[in-house]
């Protein structure tokens, strides 16, 4: 009798333990835009925010156990791979993805051109360094949100996706 108390508390608690390992990994799951937290950090203007809650923004992400990341603003549907490199961190990679990997072959074949003026060619790059960079993106857990950091031209904006129910 002693025996089978003694294996099904051990059962018990490696079960409990296994639980709290999936549990720790913030990450899984499908995620929605919470666009009132992000206009609000953002510092965005009343007419902004007031015409924003009139439409309805799609924008959601999801986060799968087997590494795979999705991405879907709209009818747009960007695929890739995530990793967790802290508790709060995870980096996603694009850039396999099908449109993502057109398109630079297209900036890399017009940058073939001989013919290109000087302006023309470095236009160019820049549009293909920003491509790289957007490629791949950085998400902050805190306070229950995951939080993607974006760096345009003058602005850095910060967006908000919380758990979708």
């Amino acid at each position: 009798m002693l025996r089978y108390l003694f294996i099904l508390t051990y059962l018990t608690i490696s079960f409990i333990f296994s639980a709290n390992e999936n549990r720790d990994n913030y990450f899984y799951g499908h995620w929605e835009l919470d666009v009132e937290k992000s206009l609000e950090a953002n510092l965005a203007s009343k007419s902004l925010k007031a015409d924003l809650k009139r439409k309805f923004i799609d924008h959601k992400i999801i986060f799968s156990r087997s590494g795979k990341y999705k991405e879907r603003i709209g009818n747009i549907i960007t695929k890739g791979t995530w990793s967790r490199y802290k508790e709060d961190l995870a980096i996603v990679r694009i850039e396999s993805d099908e449109k993502i990997s057109q398109r630079i072959a297209r900036l890399k074949e017009k940058l073939s051109n001989p013919k290109l003026t000087r302006y023309q060619k470095t236009r160019l790059e820049q549009k293909l360094y920003f491509l790289d960079r957007a490629s791949v993106k950085s998400y902050d857990y805190k306070n229950g949100y995951l939080i993607l950091s974006l760096k345009r031209q003058d602005r850095h904006i910060k967006l908000f996706f919380r758990n979708e129910i």
